[in-house]
């Protein structure tokens, strides 16, 4: 049942909306503000039906009161003034009614609508305080979800950075060793077949030792945990270079900001992957690499005028894919300009904040 509160200090006035509201309705009654604050403070009815003359204060109070505690409220006046009505709608009514004019009929609508109005609003701030709740927890669980991916590449850091050493300095060593003793039997033997066999042993030995020179130091590069991002991308072109003949024109524009260890890292594998895609499949041997920055973000853009392909429909062998999955649990992203015989440029995108 809907529980109407009407203020109202004129007993003519009062009777005619009484009989207007009718039956149905759980009618209160006050005669002036000071009642009224009372009755919407304890009782807090569904709907005010508000005089605006009242003999105590501002009736408007009133409307604050009904805003505040989300109770509907219907303007009562005996003047018909449209800047009245406006002033009433802005400071909370939903509704007003000129006296002697309205029907029985026009009050109950307006009564009911208004009570609706009131409803819709508070369901949508309910839906926008649930939204933003949600939105709360996602942006913690999103935070949560980069600390760990930052932990996570930090552990493969140190993993990788454990396994080169093992690689540098005991398999390394174990290799000098023996090689050592293949070097010291070399000079006791006089068969020049048996001298042949060893001489190609040591000729493997050396490759392996030199394997695993290599692994240890693609494992761990140095560079990357002693150099600038700028620096060790660099290097990383230079090296691709010496390795496979592709020319990499590096171009820094503007300030870099800073990286920390694991988007470093991340940066650095993502880049020489993008530019192995290059060696790979462009068919050309030269590619561009620009550097920039913004405040809170890294770019690396890798461009190439090979034969480009169609971004709807990646190779699974560029990787690109899995590139993106690693990429977004840092935020960052892959934003690809591509099409087939008019070459590809690449955008790596970091966000350089880590909260």
């Amino acid at each position: 049942m809907l529980r109407v509160l009407l203020v109202e200090d004129d007993a003519v006035d009062r009777e005619a909306a009484r009989r207007a509201i009718g039956e149905g309705v759980e009618l209160s009654e006050a005669r002036s503000v000071a009642e009224a604050v009372g009755e919407l403070l304890d009782d807090r009815p569904d709907c005010l039906l508000l005089d605006y003359n009242l003999p105590d204060g501002d009736s408007f109070r009133l409307l604050d009161i009904c805003r505040k505690q989300a109770i509907a409220a219907v303007l009562l006046t005996g003047e018909a003034r449209v800047d009245l009505a406006v002033e009433a709608l802005q400071k909370g009514a939903q509704g007003y009614l000129v006296k002697g004019t309205y029907k029985a009929a026009d009050l109950r609508r307006t009564l009911y609508e208004a009570v609706e109005k009131v409803a819709l609003r508070r369901d949508l701030a309910d839906r926008e305080r649930q939204l933003e709740r949600s939105k709360q927890s996602l942006d913690s669980r999103d935070a949560e979800l980069r600390s760990l991916a930052s932990e996570l590449t930090l552990g493969e850091v140190r993993a990788r950075r454990s396994a080169a050493e093992r690689l540098h300095d005991e398999l390394g060593f174990k290799l000098r060793k023996i090689s050592k003793s293949l070097g010291e039997l070399r000079v006791e033997l006089k068969d020049t077949a048996q001298l042949s066999m060893l001489e190609a042993a040591l000729s493997e030995l050396g490759a392996a030792a030199d394997l695993a020179r290599d692994l240890s130091f693609l494992l761990s590069p140095p560079v990357v945990k002693n150099q600038g991002i700028a620096d060790a991308l660099a290097w990383l072109a230079g090296d691709l270079n010496r390795r496979y003949g592709l020319s990499t024109d590096v171009r820094i524009e503007g300030k870099l900001p800073v990286l920390d260890d694991a988007r470093k890292l991340l940066v650095f594998q993502i880049t020489g992957e993008l530019l192995m895609n290059v060696i790979k499949h462009a068919g050309v041997g030269e590619a561009e690499l620009v550097l920039s920055g913004s405040p809170g973000l890294f770019c690396a853009e890798v461009c190439d005028a090979g034969q480009g392909f169609d971004p709807e429909a990646l190779p699974e062998t560029w990787g690109l894919a899995s590139a993106r999955n690693r990429l977004s649990l840092f935020g960052a992203r892959l934003v690809i300009a591509a099409a087939p015989d008019k070459g590809c440029q690449v955008r790596l995108e970091v966000p350089t904040d880590i909260s």
